[in-house]
Protein backbone atom coordinates (compact mmCIF):
# COMPACT_ATOMS: atom_id res chain seq x y z
CA UNK A 1 0.00 0.00 0.00
CA UNK A 2 1.45 3.20 -1.03
CA UNK A 3 2.19 5.95 1.76
CA UNK A 4 -0.74 8.52 0.23
CA UNK A 5 -3.10 5.14 0.36
CA UNK A 6 -2.16 4.67 3.94
CA UNK A 7 -2.30 8.04 5.20
CA UNK A 8 -6.09 8.22 2.87
CA UNK A 9 -7.35 5.26 5.38
CA UNK A 10 -5.84 6.94 8.36
CA UNK A 11 -7.68 10.45 7.60
CA UNK A 12 -10.87 8.19 6.64
CA UNK A 13 -10.75 6.14 9.92
CA UNK A 14 -10.08 9.65 11.94
CA UNK A 15 -13.13 11.03 10.68
CA UNK A 16 -15.56 7.99 11.32
CA UNK A 17 -14.17 8.66 14.81
CA UNK A 18 -15.64 12.04 14.81
CA UNK A 19 -17.79 12.36 12.14
CA UNK A 20 -20.71 14.83 12.47
CA UNK A 21 -23.51 12.23 12.82
CA UNK A 22 -21.71 10.95 15.87
CA UNK A 23 -21.26 14.24 17.81
CA UNK A 24 -23.91 13.37 20.13
CA UNK A 25 -22.32 9.66 20.31
CA UNK A 26 -19.00 10.62 21.62
CA UNK A 27 -18.32 8.92 25.18
CA UNK A 28 -18.12 11.78 27.66
CA UNK A 29 -21.46 12.88 26.25
CA UNK A 30 -23.35 9.66 26.53
CA UNK A 31 -21.72 9.52 29.73
CA UNK A 32 -22.44 12.64 31.61
CA UNK A 33 -25.78 13.77 29.40
CA UNK A 34 -27.75 11.13 31.58
CA UNK A 35 -26.05 11.85 34.76
CA UNK A 36 -26.91 15.40 33.72
CA UNK A 37 -30.51 14.99 32.73
CA UNK A 38 -30.74 12.49 35.73
CA UNK A 39 -29.27 15.58 38.46
CA UNK A 40 -31.89 17.76 36.89
CA UNK A 41 -34.94 16.27 37.70
CA UNK A 42 -33.15 14.95 40.97
CA UNK A 43 -33.51 19.04 41.92
CA UNK A 44 -36.90 19.70 40.12
CA UNK A 45 -38.02 16.92 42.61
CA UNK A 46 -36.24 17.96 45.60
CA UNK A 47 -37.33 21.69 44.64
CA UNK A 48 -41.01 20.50 44.69
CA UNK A 49 -40.67 19.09 48.26
CA UNK A 50 -39.88 22.83 49.87
CA UNK A 51 -43.39 24.06 50.37
CA UNK A 52 -44.64 21.08 51.77
CA UNK A 53 -41.56 20.99 54.42
CA UNK A 54 -41.69 24.43 54.90
CA UNK A 55 -42.80 23.41 58.73
CA UNK A 56 -40.95 20.81 59.24
CA UNK A 57 -36.82 21.54 60.02
CA UNK A 58 -35.79 17.82 59.61
CA UNK A 59 -37.30 17.68 56.26
CA UNK A 60 -36.01 21.37 55.25
CA UNK A 61 -32.35 19.77 56.49
CA UNK A 62 -32.66 16.32 54.34
CA UNK A 63 -33.78 18.64 51.60
CA UNK A 64 -30.72 20.77 52.59
CA UNK A 65 -27.84 17.78 52.69
CA UNK A 66 -29.66 16.24 49.03
CA UNK A 67 -29.08 19.61 47.33
CA UNK A 68 -25.89 19.71 48.63
CA UNK A 69 -25.18 16.11 47.23
CA UNK A 70 -26.35 17.19 43.70
CA UNK A 71 -24.63 20.26 43.59
CA UNK A 72 -21.21 18.23 44.20
CA UNK A 73 -22.29 15.59 41.59
CA UNK A 74 -23.19 18.63 39.19
CA UNK A 75 -19.58 19.82 39.67
CA UNK A 76 -18.02 16.19 39.24
CA UNK A 77 -20.24 15.61 36.19
CA UNK A 78 -18.49 19.31 34.51
CA UNK A 79 -15.31 18.44 35.60
CA UNK A 80 -15.51 15.00 33.62
CA UNK A 81 -15.43 16.91 30.56
CA UNK A 82 -12.83 18.75 30.99
CA UNK A 83 -10.10 16.38 29.25
CA UNK A 84 -12.05 15.97 26.70
CA UNK A 85 -12.91 19.18 25.76
CA UNK A 86 -8.88 20.02 26.33
CA UNK A 87 -8.21 17.00 23.37
CA UNK A 88 -10.42 19.36 21.18
CA UNK A 89 -9.30 22.44 21.50
CA UNK A 90 -5.99 21.24 20.81
CA UNK A 91 -6.30 19.32 18.21
CA UNK A 92 -8.63 22.32 16.76
CA UNK A 93 -5.51 24.48 17.73
CA UNK A 94 -3.33 22.04 14.87
CA UNK A 95 -5.73 22.26 12.65
CA UNK A 96 -5.71 26.45 12.46
CA UNK A 97 -8.74 28.28 10.83
CA UNK A 98 -9.72 27.66 7.40
CA UNK A 99 -8.32 29.14 4.43
CA UNK A 100 -9.27 32.72 4.32
CA UNK A 101 -10.53 33.60 0.95
CA UNK A 102 -9.15 33.45 -2.05
CA UNK A 103 -6.07 31.16 -0.10
CA UNK A 104 -5.67 27.99 -1.54
CA UNK A 105 -8.66 25.35 -0.12
CA UNK A 106 -7.69 22.74 2.23
CA UNK A 107 -8.31 19.07 1.95
CA UNK A 108 -11.95 18.07 2.33
CA UNK A 109 -11.05 15.14 5.54
CA UNK A 110 -9.67 18.74 7.57
CA UNK A 111 -12.37 20.48 7.18
CA UNK A 112 -14.91 17.48 7.91
CA UNK A 113 -12.73 17.11 10.98
CA UNK A 114 -12.74 20.59 12.15
CA UNK A 115 -16.41 20.38 11.71
CA UNK A 116 -16.66 17.28 13.55
CA UNK A 117 -14.55 18.47 16.25
CA UNK A 118 -16.95 21.49 16.45
CA UNK A 119 -20.11 19.82 17.00
CA UNK A 120 -19.19 17.46 19.68
CA UNK A 121 -17.53 20.74 21.57
CA UNK A 122 -21.04 22.68 20.96
CA UNK A 123 -22.77 19.46 22.40
CA UNK A 124 -19.99 19.94 25.39
CA UNK A 125 -20.40 22.93 25.85
CA UNK A 126 -24.39 22.78 25.93
CA UNK A 127 -24.38 20.26 28.59
CA UNK A 128 -22.10 22.34 30.43
CA UNK A 129 -24.65 25.05 30.37
CA UNK A 130 -27.04 22.86 31.55
CA UNK A 131 -25.06 21.65 34.44
CA UNK A 132 -24.19 25.63 35.49
CA UNK A 133 -27.62 26.67 35.64
CA UNK A 134 -28.69 23.70 37.38
CA UNK A 135 -25.82 24.16 39.44
CA UNK A 136 -27.13 27.95 40.33
CA UNK A 137 -30.56 26.50 40.73
CA UNK A 138 -29.27 24.50 43.59
CA UNK A 139 -27.25 27.59 45.18
CA UNK A 140 -30.75 29.73 44.96
CA UNK A 141 -32.35 26.81 46.44
CA UNK A 142 -30.04 27.01 49.37
CA UNK A 143 -30.36 30.27 50.50
CA UNK A 144 -34.10 29.85 49.91
CA UNK A 145 -34.23 26.81 52.44
CA UNK A 146 -31.62 28.40 54.97
CA UNK A 147 -34.33 31.85 55.02
CA UNK A 148 -37.14 29.51 55.40
CA UNK A 149 -35.09 27.37 58.35
CA UNK A 150 -34.87 30.92 59.55
CA UNK A 151 -37.93 31.90 59.58
CA UNK A 152 -38.97 28.69 60.95
CA UNK A 153 -36.65 29.14 63.94
CA UNK A 154 -37.86 32.78 64.67
CA UNK A 155 -41.23 31.19 64.90
CA UNK A 156 -40.47 28.69 67.34
CA UNK A 157 -38.69 31.69 69.60
CA UNK A 158 -41.66 33.99 69.28
CA UNK A 159 -43.84 31.32 70.50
Amino acid sequence: MSRFARFAVLALLMLASVSPASANADPIIEQQGPVIDRLVRDIDSLAGRLDAARTDDLKLVEIRNALEEKGKELLAAAVAFRPRRDEINARLEQLGNPPAEGEPAEAQAVTDERNALKQVKAAINTLLGRAEDASLRVNSLLEQLAEMRRDLFAGQLSK
